[in-house]
């Protein structure tokens, strides 16, 4: 009977024993989930304005100022890029845009979010019309 009353305090042990991990694994899991930040996979969103000298034809004279942000609902910062007339490479966008120059643009932005997420490539397309001749400034186009 000692061999068996040995056993069964054995088992009890053990039960108790296993109870406990069980217990502190489930504690040690809440608190991880606590903790865990949802991946950011949402891209984030561009958008550009045009300003400009602007007549009742809506046809922009004189310099376009192209204006571009970014909004994003989880990772930042987000970098915005630009380019221009199907540029090969994409530049920083750190400042509003001048076009001074008289002819047809095609410009491209983006945002690229923290986590790395890409947002679709917003597009605006002007003229911007001969009225003499035309510079290039410092952050102009």
């Amino acid at each position: 009977m000692d061999d068996a009353l040995a056993t069964a305090v054995a088992v009890l042990a053990d039960r108790d024993a296993t109870a406990d991990i069980i217990r502190e694994a489930t504690a040690s899991l809440r608190r991880a989930l606590d903790q865990l930040v949802v991946a950011d996979r949402a891209p984030p969103k561009v958008m550009v304005s045009l300003s400009g000298n602007d007549n009742a034809t809506g046809i922009l004279r004189g310099p376009v100022v192209a204006t571009a942000s970014a909004t994003d609902d989880g990772s930042e910062p987000v970098t915005v890029e630009y380019r221009v007339n199907g540029a090969e490479s994409w530049q920083v966008y750190t400042e509003p845009l001048r076009f001074e120059r008289a002819g047809e643009y095609v410009l491209e932005v983006r945002g690229t979010d923290g986590a790395g997420n890409v947002s679709e490539v917003e597009e605006v397309t002007f003229s911007r019309p001969a009225l003499g001749a035309g510079r290039v400034v410092h952050g102009a186009v």
